[in-house]
């Protein structure tokens, strides 16, 4: 419901908008309310609850609604899992094989998902950008580090926002942003609002903005001009990283590709970082590469 919701959100009206972001914020609440309940909940009129139920392909209200109710059937599946798994006799192997395998299903579903002319746009902007800034908050300032650091090998001018930085920092370094760069934005559930208002505020600077995240029902979404979909299920959490950072290595990998020169700067970074790179612990080392070995004559 909410990827209809998403397909059609720019061409309503106001009072269409504001009954859409009632069903979107509050699912469970607007699938418990009849057409008069939420008309008057909103502040809307009946007939434009008809209106929005035929704009996402529905004859009225009623089906509608019992399309909402059904929806939540496989939305709360993950929820009785969780209950079956907590409530069972598994042991510590068993949880972290399925956990395993449920990264592996959402890898395979990222892959399902992807278009050729899609992830060619994604290389040529970071490829052609004057400057990149990678912005994720909370747990997405980890997964945005780790995309700068992977991009920051074969181009330069990336940044992204630290551990400890957040909405403010973001929105003062992305003010100078414009039309030559590129504002890469990372969101999964629970959205992180800072992150939509730094994507917005990009793109009101004139600056490409692209979304790794998770569903065409993801606020950034309409936001941006390129969007990665990412598939990110997780029955002990809101989503997993994993196949994130799968897809941002994927990514990383098709620059690389399309680099010239990718295998020098690879040799310049490596020799860059060389002497703080512990050796000693190199696979077939013995354990001490300073000692030689003397022949007796």
């Amino acid at each position: 419901m909410a990827e209809r919701i998403a397909r059609v959100y720019p061409d309503l009206t106001q009072a269409l908008r504001d009954l859409a972001d009632f069903v979107v914020d509050e699912p469970i609440n607007a699938a418990r309310l009849s057409i008069h309940d939420i008309a008057a909940h909103v502040g809307v009129s009946t007939a434009t609850a008809n209106r929005l139920a035929r704009a996402l392909g529905f004859s009225g209200y009623a089906a509608f609604r019992a399309e909402l109710i059904r929806s939540f059937e496989s939305a709360f599946v993950p929820v009785d899992r969780l209950i079956r798994n907590l409530n069972g006799r598994s042991n510590a192997l068993e949880v972290m094989a399925a956990s395993l395998q449920e990264d592996v299903r959402n890898i395979e579903a990222t892959i399902r998902g992807l278009s050729a002319e899609g992830c060619s746009h994604a290389v040529q902007a970071i490829l052609t950008a004057h400057r990149i800034y990678v912005v994720g908050m909370e747990n997405g300032s980890h997964l945005a580090a780790m995309l700068s650091n992977g991009l920051d090998i074969y181009r330069g001018n990336i940044d992204s926002v630290g551990i400890t930085g957040g909405g403010a920092t973001a929105a003062r370094r992305v003010r100078r942003y414009g039309s030559r760069d590129l504002v890469i934005a990372v969101a999964f559930p629970r959205y992180m609002a800072d992150t939509i208002t730094v994507a917005r505020d990009a793109r009101a600077q004139g600056a490409r903005v692209m979304a790794i995240t998770d569903s065409p029902a993801s606020p950034l979404a309409a936001l941006t001009d390129l969007v990665l979909y990412v598939t990110a299920e997780r029955q002990f959490a809101a989503n997993s990283d994993a196949s994130v950072l799968a897809m941002m290595e994927a990514l990383c990998a098709a620059v690389a590709h399309s680099t010239r020169g990718a295998v020098d700067s690879a040799n310049k970074y490596t020799r860059t970082i060389l002497r703080w790179l512990d050796m000693d612990s190199r696979p077939g080392n013995s354990g001490n590469p300073r000692r030689t070995t003397t022949t007796r004559k």
